[in-house]
């Protein structure tokens, strides 16, 4: 499977910027347990214009989001599960969080 450059710098160079950046030059303890809930509204946000904007075209950003051709069930499968997994790595990055602060004391 080929990765075009957008979507390898996308998925792959944004983040690991953003993730290097926020180690070695932001301040941590800023993080709260309840952040991991607010992030989570921006994927939902996206994912409810993807498929309004896509009630009127065929253009998905990712397969799955394609209802006609996987169905309701395969949709709201798949985004039931990378919803859990933002959430794990949310939680996950908020620990991370405390445990960088108290370590810098």
């Amino acid at each position: 499977m080929e990765i075009s450059k957008n979507d390898f710098f996308v998925h792959y160079l944004v983040p690991f910027f953003t993730t290097a950046d926020w180690i070695l030059f932001q301040p941590k303890g800023r993080y709260k347990w309840t952040d991991p809930l607010k992030w989570i509204a921006f994927p939902l946000i996206y994912i409810t214009v993807v498929m309004f904007v896509n009630k009127y075209t065929e253009d998905y950003p990712y397969f799955f989001m394609n209802v006609r051709t996987y169905g309701l069930n395969t949709f709201f499968s798949i985004i039931v599960v990378l919803g859990i997994l933002c959430l794990i790595i949310g939680y996950g990055i908020v620990a991370l969080d405390k445990l960088l602060k108290l370590r810098s004391r």
